[in-house]
Formats: structure tokens, sequence, C-alpha cells
């Protein structure tokens, strides 16, 4: 049977053996509050920098480009990696993750696959932005979270939960 308790200040579930998983226990307040900030600012970014531009065009080279512009790309990467900073300082670091990727990865999956040039690649560009979103977040969040663990006199062991 799992019990819950505190230990230093730390959210426990109490495990069969009377085994502790420091952190494991988040309050409701707070992993709502994360999904959606994550959620809705994943969202706002996707739909107010990438959602609007569908058209290709053709570049000097004569192959069709885009429809992104690199400032689009960058601006919706700074936007994730910011929340990421914010998931990191929570101490949010999974369920911020999982959510970015997910909703990133849905946004783009469904203006891929929508779009009237779809090519039918749109998988793996899917599981591209998924790996990509993953990766980058989850590296962004735990820099922030060890930076946070740094500080003078916060003496917490580090999860990344």
């Amino acid at each position: 049977m799992l019990s819950t308790g505190t230990q230093a200040g730390w959210a426990t579930v109490g495990l069969p053996g009377g085994v502790t998983a420091p952190g494991a226990a988040r309050r409701p307040a707070h992993l709502l509050l994360t999904v959606a900030v994550v959620l809705v600012a994943t969202v706002v970014a996707y739909l107010g920098v990438l959602g609007w531009d569908q058209h290709k065009t053709v570049g000097p080279d004569g192959f069709e480009h885009g429809p992104y512009e690199p400032w689009q790309v960058v601006a919706v990467g700074a936007v994730i990696a910011a929340v990421a900073v914010w998931c990191g300082l929570r101490r949010a670091v999974w369920t911020g993750t999982v959510t970015a990727t997910v909703v990133l990865t849905v946004c783009w999956s469904v203006d891929a696959a929508s779009g009237g040039d779809a090519d039918g690649l749109w998988p793996i560009g899917a599981f591209l932005v998924a790996c990509g979103t993953f990766g980058g977040f989850f590296a962004v969040a735990v820099v922030a979270r060890s930076a946070r663990r740094g500080r003078a006199g916060e003496a917490r062991p580090f999860t990344t939960g």
C-alpha cells in the first residue's frame, strides 16, 4: 500500500517495504499549472509564428524551400527554451518535456498532414520534431534545474521529476 508524507521538505511516496521516492508525489495544482502553461505557450508559439505560413518559395537554386523562414524556427525555439527554463526552475522537467513534445508534434503533424502539398512524408517529419523537441527541452530544463540546485543554501537532491 502506498502512503504519502514529507521528508526534509520533499514530497515523497511510501512504496512497499518502506522505500520512498523523493519528488514522486506532486500536488495536482502544480502539475496542472505546468501542463497548462506549457500547452498554451507551445500552441500560441506554433500558431503565432509557424502556423500561418503555408507557402513554399522557390529559392535561387530552383528548388522549393519552406514554408518556414529561419527566423520563425528560431523564434519558436526561443519560446520553447524559455518554457523549458521555467519548468526546470519549477522542478517539472519530465512534465514539461513530455507536454511540450506531444503538443508541438501534434500541432506540426496536423499542419503538415492537412497541407495541400502534403507528400506523405509528414510522419518522418513528425518523428524528427518529436525527437528534437524532447531532446532540446529536456536538456535546457535539466540545465535550469541544475542552476537552481547550485544556488547557495539549497541542498536538495537532484531529480528530473
